[in-house]
């Protein structure tokens, strides 16, 4: 009671009596219903009077805070496209790779899309992967930090753990994928590739998927679309990093800021909330269309964004020049990811 008369005091004197007890207010309901839901989930696991329910809760407790301030690791999106196939332009990609997963501020999470040729797998790294394949073969592949992360369960046919069996940076030119987004045969081969991970100092799970949406919002494959709904994206927190093909082309590169939830409510999506911050950009992504006579990026289609709960992605970085050079390469970008670790709005 006297800390919360001493909170009373403190707050900014031009704010009324009223609303300073309403802020006091707010702050002892949102710990009340903290302190129920962690209750209610510990009357679940063991019973609240053993010795045994004590020590959970303090554990529980004890996460609780240090995960407000360990959910926060980086990610980077490299898209050279299937035309960088000159040998000095994949060399630049590697280097630009290589300089993401060095050092003591290294990134998280990579996502490599339509990276057609071979990348030696970076030491302290994994990786998941998927292909989808009819006449020609796409891919998505994403390098995971073991340090940062546990790949808890894979989705769909997306492969981990042999590298040298994912596609394309492992040697391997897939012949046959069924991971796609949209129907090949409409839409050209546009590969995804899923996983549930678990962020290590947080303890936070969530569901990452990288890889290239069709154009003009065309219409999801069942299999994506209940990947993202039931197959374990269902309740968590999405971590998308894709190239989402926004809008359509010849509505103008304005169509191409449709926001990711947007595409999920086009889709029948039912996500929260989504924080993608590209779409605020001043700089955009794609592409480095020198075949039509268009060298520099018009549109707004990479995206790196969080939906579902309440975390955000920040920083969102886009790297000044092309790196391959060749034709459709986009601009690589790297952000900021803050997971939800808001126990309220799970327990």
């Amino acid at each position: 009671q006297g800390s919360l008369i001493l909170l009373f005091r403190r707050l900014h004197p031009s704010q009324s009596c009223r609303q300073r007890f309403g802020f006091v207010l707010y702050i002892v309901d949102s710990s009340l219903r903290l302190i129920a839901g962690l209750f209610r989930f510990l009357e679940e696991m063991v019973p609240a009077t053993s010795l045994l329910g004590g020590l959970a809760l303090t554990s529980l407790l004890g996460s609780a805070v240090g995960s407000s301030t360990s959910s926060t690791f980086k990610v980077a999106e490299v898209k050279p496209h299937f035309q960088c196939t000159n040998s000095s332009g994949q060399d630049r990609v590697r280097y630009y790779v290589k300089d993401l997963v060095t050092g003591d501020d290294r990134v998280g999470l990579v996502a490599l899309i339509q990276f057609e040729f071979t990348l030696d797998q970076p030491q302290g790294y994994s990786a998941i992967g998927a292909s989808c394949c009819t006449k020609h073969g796409d891919s998505a592949v994403v390098l995971v930090d073991e340090e940062q992360f546990d790949i808890m369960s894979l989705i769909g046919d997306t492969s981990s753990g042999n590298y040298s069996d994912l596609p394309f940076v492992g040697g391997l030119t897939p012949t046959t994928g069924s991971m796609c987004v949209a129907d090949p045969v409409v839409s050209g081969e546009r590969a995804y590739a899923s996983a549930v991970l678990k962020h290590k100092k947080s303890a936070e799970e969530f569901c990452l998927v990288a890889g290239t949406f069709p154009h003009c919002n065309g219409t999801w494959t069942p299999e994506f679309a209940q990947a993202l709904g039931s197959e374990g994206c269902a309740g968590r927190q999405i971590l998308f990093i894709v190239d989402s093909n926004a809008g359509c082309p010849l509505e103008g590169p304005a169509t191409s800021k449709a926001s990711m939830f947007d595409i999920g409510t086009v889709h029948n999506m039912s996500w929260t909330t989504c924080s993608d911050p590209a779409i605020e950009s001043p700089d955009p992504t794609c592409c480095h269309d020198i075949s039509q006579g268009f060298p520099e990026a018009r549109f707004w289609y990479d995206r790196t964004a969080l939906c579902n709960g309440k975390g955000q992605v920040t920083d969102f970085q886009v790297h000044k020049d092309f790196v391959c050079m060749d034709n459709e390469e986009h601009k690589f970008t790297t952000s900021t990811v803050s997971l939800s670790t808001d126990l309220v709005a799970y327990v």
